[in-house]
Formats: C-alpha cells, sequence, structure tokens
C-alpha cells in the first residue's frame, strides 16, 4: 500500500513538475515568437500549453501544442472591441457574466483572425476560440495548477 501511495505522490509531483516546467520544444516555439517577454503563467492539458506573456505594455497568449507547433497567438484586447456576435457567444458558452474573462484578438497558424476568451471559474480555466460569426472553434478546459506550498513541511 505504501508503495501505491509513493507511486500516486510521485505522479502527483511530476504534473506539477510539468505545469510549471514546458517541454523544450514548447519553451523554444513561445520564445521563437515572442524573443524576450516575460512569461507570467504557463496553463497546460493533455493537448496543448498556453503562454501568458508580456511584452513591453502588451499581455499577450500563445497555445502551443506539446510537439511545440503553436496554433494560435494573440494579443489582449477589451470585451467591447470585440464584434458583438463574439460578445454574444461568450455570454452563451460560459455560463459567467463576460465580464470576468480575459479576452484576446487572436492570429491563426493559417493566418485567420479570431477571438480567444479564457475563463476562470476556480476550478480550471476554460477557453473558447471563436471566429467573428460568434461560432466556437475550439474549446478547452485547462485544469488549475497547483502549486508547492513553500512553507509545508
Amino acid at each position: 500500500m505504501k508503495h501505491v501511495i509513493s507511486v500516486a505522490l510521485l505522479m502527483l509531483f511530476a504534473g506539477i513538475a510539468n505545469a510549471q516546467d514546458p517541454p523544450q520544444a514548447v519553451q523554444k516555439a513561445v520564445k521563437a515568437l515572442f524573443g524576450n517577454a516575460e512569461v507570467l503563467q504557463w496553463e497546460h492539458n493533455p493537448k496543448a500549453y498556453v503562454a501568458f506573456l508580456e511584452n513591453g505594455e502588451e499581455y499577450h497568449y500563445c497555445r502551443v501544442e506539446s510537439n511545440g507547433v503553436w496554433t494560435d497567438k494573440g494579443v489582449y484586447a477589451f470585451l467591447e472591441d470585440l464584434p458583438e456576435a463574439v460578445q454574444n457567444s461568450i455570454e452563451n458558452l460560459s455560463g459567467i457574466a463576460a465580464e470576468t474573462g480575459e479576452f484576446y484578438t487572436a492570429s491563426l497558424k493559417n493566418g485567420d483572425t479570431a477571438y480567444m476568451v479564457f475563463v476562470d471559474d476556480g476550478l480550471a480555466k476554460s477557453s473558447f476560440l471563436v471566429n467573428a460569426e460568434g461560432k466556437v472553434l475550439r474549446k478547452e478546459s485547462f485544469p488549475m495548477q497547483m502549486e508547492a506550498d513553500e512553507d509545508y513541511e
């Protein structure tokens, strides 16, 4: 039984480490796109990593698959700057007042423009990639990452 608990704890802590330290291919892709921008936070799920960055006075996000291929990136936007169809779609999808989200005008790898919304419900950060007509292109969930408690002994 001790062995099972030890393995479970090891897997838990390995997951925490992975959340804080994305694979080199992912880090390399973000650096290639954003240079020396400061990564403020990483989120991940089994499919992809999302970096939230500060570059000068602008805030960005970048979604990169685990193999290091970026799919979309964006710059922070205000809700009122998004197309009306996108605003309506956000409120309908999230079940949370749109004002509580983070909004980005996104550039997709294929050159298209879309809009990314991140909504945090306290348990997970959900993301919605929406086109200008309000159609959802992708919906993902990123479980909240646990952080090591430095005071825990």
